[in-house]
């Protein structure tokens, strides 16, 4: 049988995860598995949203499948695939190596994802890259994460 284009699979991860049902979801579990990096990070996507606390063991496989390793994803891999929204899943320690990036890009966005996760074992990275930083950009997002981080450790 001959396997449907790259387009419809992607749409049909999207129907899928709009449908919300557990035979749903079990096609997007199943999507990951996919022969084409965009549908799988379609159904990561899609996956992420429906459930943070979901197992993260297929979405590790899925992106291994993308030159990943499945066992320590990437600063990239977490961002890209929102890894960190994951509950069952640390991600804070990758987030960190992410500030010391040699890609401004990365160091932004893992400052935004530390941010939202506000973990106080971030706040001296995030200092560190408020204050010396190279990138403005990296400056005020590692701020941002800084006083969200700051602000739920005085709420606790």
């Amino acid at each position: 049988m001959q396997e449907a284009p790259t387009g419809q699979r992607g749409a049909i991860v999207e129907i899928l995860s709009q449908i919300g049902t557990p035979e749903a979801e079990a096609g997007l579990v199943e999507a990951l598995s996919d022969s084409n990096s965009l549908v799988r990070g379609l159904a990561i996507g899609e996956l992420m949203q429906t459930d943070p606390e979901r197992d993260p063991a297929p979405i590790l496989r899925a992106l291994s499948a993308d030159g990943s390793s499945a066992d320590e994803p990437s600063p990239e891999d977490v961002i890209r695939a929102q890894l960190y929204r994951l509950k069952a899943l640390d991600t804070v320690p990758t987030l960190i190596r992410g500030l010391l990036s040699d890609d401004h890009r990365t160091r932004t966005k893992s400052a935004y994802a530390l941010g939202e996760l506000a973990d106080q074992r971030a706040e001296s990275a995030l200092a560190t890259a408020a204050e010396h930083d190279e990138r403005r950009d990296v400056r005020q997002a590692a701020l941002e994460a800084l006083e969200k981080t700051r602000s739920a450790s005085a709420g606790s």
